[in-house]
Parts: C-alpha cells; structure tokens; sequence
C-alpha cells in the first residue's frame, strides 16, 4: 500500500482506523498495526541479489531503523540511516501485515499538512537534503512524553539492528496490536525481542517497574564477537538502571555504564539474554565478583583458538587447558591487556575441556566442547 493523498498521511491516524484492539477504531484488526518501510542503500540495480537495504518499521509506539537483509552491506559499508516517523510523506509506499484481513481503510481525517522533514515525515529512497528541511514552527508535532529505550546490536559480520521498547498506558506485558512490530527479515545476524514466542522489533510495555524482565535472542553465523548497547533513551530519567542480564553466566551489566560485549559461537542463543531494571539480592554487584564474572572464556572450533574476552581490560596473569581428567594440556603466561584475546590451540581431540583463567580478581573457569 502506500500514502494515495497529495499531502502527509498521519501514520498514528491510520493505524488506529484499521485496528479494533485497545484504542483503536475499526471493527475487526484489519492489520496488526505495523508498517514497513524498505529503505535501499546501495547499488542501483534491477539484480535482486546486489540489493542492499532492510525494513524500517514503524507503530504507534515509534519508529526503528532499516537493517540490511544481505551480507553484501560489508560491500558498501551502507546502514540504515532513516527512522520513520508519524508522517508518511506523499508517495510513499509501505508493507502491512494482514490481521483478520479485510478492507484497508484511508479517510481525509489521516491527511496533514507536513512537509518532508527529518524526525517526522521521512522519505525512505534517496536522501532529504538540508535545503529541504523544514522546522516544526507552524505545524509541530504532538509532544510524545513516553519513555523509550533504543538498542543496538552490533554483530561479529557487520550487521546493526536497532530494537525499541516503549512505556505506553495501552500496553501489556504481552502482544499488543499496533503496538507491537513484527521481525518480518530473515537476516543472517540479528537480535529481537521475544513476546509469546514470535519475534519483534519493537515491542510497547506498562512500565519499566523493577519486576519488568525483556527476553532477548540473539542469532550468531559466525564465531566472534557481539556488543548491546544503548543507541539513545527518550524521557529516561537519570536514576533508571538498565541492566543486561546474562542468565547463562549470571551476570549483570550496566548498560548505562558500558556498552555489553561477548564472544559467542554460531547458532541461536534462547533464553540467556534479557533487559531487567535491577540486579538480583541488593541491586549490587560485589566489583570483584562483577569483574571476574566479565571474562569470557571460549573455545573458536573453527579457528582452532582459545578467544578471552576481556571488556574490563583486567590483567590476566595465565590461561590453562585442562581435559575432562584435569590433565594440563595447555598454558600460557605471555597474555596482552586487550578486550579480545586469542591463543592458538589447534591439533585437539574432539572432548570436553576445561578452560582456567587467573585474573588480577582471581580465578574464572569455564568447561567447553571441542570438535
């Protein structure tokens, strides 16, 4: 579908008239209430293969940033840029994802007066040029109070999403139509948020309470290295702590702090990763412990490499190999400061092994599988 006026399309106001669901006005949810925008990057060409670009997405909660759906982005080092806003301009196409089914509906009442601009009404091909640009001073957009938190994930390949979480009165702690935007790309790299078992890329919430928990998944191709971080808060206040919670190491990063950082094998990594607002017992972390607990220790089977992270730059006295019978296959004392170390170990058997770390905190130990 697309904007079919000569003038901005008020994206909230069509949102509303085709959902049924918690504020809005149709009779049945015709839609789910989510619009996609596909943003091109690069390579103008009529080859599908050398297409270079991604989805953004938009619903009543915001807007996100386009991904690219093809590992060619390493080509151009293109990213999305855009961010669509309340005002879908005149010609624009988007995608919508049927609901019930039904008629789409357009009114007059979802036309405006706005002209393309930055942070409103965003054309999603080609680029806006500052000449173009216009200030908000006769037609300004609503004030949007709610709170927002913008993730980024930053994948070993290159990849960036941009993920969404907004406070909005109309929201549960489940789905939410219109509410809620829908993964819709199958990209080799990518992390969502996880509601009821599907994947989102935007997702609406009651609150940010100290009980509210965020799952995240995160899919790796490739052996490396991952970071999450925040890209930008919205009226967050100062004293809001948001944490990454690490449930397979037990961990608690302060995003706030420091952007989170982990090496992580290929494959899909469930139930480990999630956003809370407070840490377990007191809402402190002893710092040693926090400290030693930020080592991670892997072994890269397709390297053939033992890979220390290492976001802390903690000073690591010695690494240690031993197999499943405590038999020291392994040890090397000549270890840099750097968040990302690596030591060979090729020419293993395929077993279990343990990996041993001595830090200027203590001792960390991880049992990894090599094959």
């Amino acid at each position: 579908v697309g904007n079919p006026y000569a003038s901005a399309l008020d994206g909230y106001e069509f949102i509303l008239d085709n959902i049924s669901s918690g504020p809005g006005r149709a009779a049945t949810d015709v839609i789910d209430g989510s619009l996609y925008f596909w943003e091109h990057f690069a390579n103008a060409t009529h080859n599908l293969a050398e297409y270079e670009g991604g989805y953004a997405t938009f619903t009543l909660v915001g807007g996100t940033k386009a991904i690219s759906n093809h590992i060619l982005i390493n080509n151009s080092l293109a990213v999305g840029e855009k961010t669509p806003g309340q005002y879908v301009p005149v010609s624009q196409g988007f995608f919508v994802n049927a609901f019930t089914g039904g008629t789409i509906t357009f009114k007059n009442s979802q036309r405006t007066f706005k002209k393309e601009e930055i942070g409103s009404s965003v054309f999603m091909k080609g680029t806006i040029e500052s000449s173009n640009r216009t200030t908000n001073s006769d037609n300004s957009l609503k004030e949007d109070n709610r709170q927002k938190i913008r993730l980024m994930f930053d994948s070993s390949l290159g990849y960036h999403r941009q993920l969404l979480v907004g406070v909005d009165e109309n929201c549960t702690s489940g789905f939410d139509i219109g509410y809620d935007g829908l993964l819709i790309e199958d990209i080799p790299e990518d992390m969502y948020w996880v509601i009821d078992n599907e994947n989102y890329i935007i997702q609406g919430v009651p609150d940010f309470n100290n009980d509210r928990v965020l799952p995240l998944e995160v899919k790796t191709n490739a052996d490396g290295n991952i970071v999450i971080r925040i890209d930008y808060l919205e009226n967050i206040s100062d004293d809001l702590d948001i944490y990454l919670h690490d449930a397979e190491l037990g961990t608690f990063h302060d995003l706030r702090d420091s952007d989170f950082s982990i090496f992580l094998n290929s494959g899909i990594h469930s139930n480990r990763f999630e956003i809370v607002f407070e840490t377990l017992g007191d809402g402190a972390l002893n710092l040693e412990e926090e400290n030693i607990e930020s080592i991670g220790l892997h072994y890269s089977n397709s390297n053939e490499s033992i890979v220390l992270v290492n976001p802390n730059y903690l000073k690591i006295s010695e690494v240690e190999l031993f197999d499943i019978l405590g038999k020291l296959i392994l040890k090397e004392t000549n270890i840099p400061i750097s968040n990302i170390i690596e030591i060979e170990a090729s020419g293993l058997s395929t077993g279990t092994y343990i990996l041993k770390a001595e830090t200027e905190f203590g001792t960390t130990t991880k049992k990894v599988i090599i094959n």
